[in-house]
């Protein structure tokens, strides 16, 4: 049995949740930053207990804006409910990195830059929840299949922005990716 969760966008508290400046982005937002570690460690526990639950799959935005911290706090998670038995996948999502690096924090009334991921660590970063078992790897989009069992295969395909012919933008999958 599998369980998908999708845009977890966790937020790790480190990088301000009071203030003028956090008030005003948290203003612009549905997500509720503040409290996602709890609601995540929640669910997580909820997964946890769940006998019928053999491998759970997470869909991308695992982090809010790609933020290092959160991805260091949430891989510990991830670790945890690993080790509680179940099969865990992770494929990232465009709000797992920022192309510069960096990405926003907030202190007091300011807002402030700090390190974020960027595109090409995540596979470094999330291996072991799927591409060090896969069969096939197309790194640079961090996309992996696995084999779960005789006849199942998990085809974690990422098509976020890894695919942009020359002069054009978009989503999709490249030749060397789909091969």
């Amino acid at each position: 049995t599998v369980t998908v969760i999708t845009d977890t966008h966790y937020y790790s508290k480190k990088t301000g949740t009071k203030g003028k400046a956090y008030d005003a982005a948290n203003a612009k937002s549905q997500k509720l930053l503040k409290y996602s570690e709890e609601l995540l460690k929640a669910a997580f526990k909820q997964i946890k207990e769940d006998k019928r639950t053999d491998i759970v799959l997470l869909s991308g935005d695992t982090t809010n804006n790609g933020e290092i911290e959160a991805h260091e706090e949430f891989i510990e998670m991830l670790r945890d409910l690993k080790k509680s038995g179940k099969r865990v996948y992770v494929l990232t999502a465009t709000h797992d990195y920022q192309d510069d690096g960096l990405t926003d924090s907030f202190v007091g009334n300011e807002k402030v830059k700090i390190p974020a991921a960027k595109r090409e660590q995540l596979y470094d970063m999330y291996k072991e929840f799927g591409p060090d078992e896969a069969i096939a790897v197309h790194r640079d989009s961090m996309s992996y299949v696995v084999q779960l069992a005789d006849g199942y295969r998990l085809f974690a395909l990422n098509d976020d922005t890894n695919y942009k012919p020359e002069g054009e933008s978009g989503s999709g999958f490249s030749d060397d990716c789909m091969n």
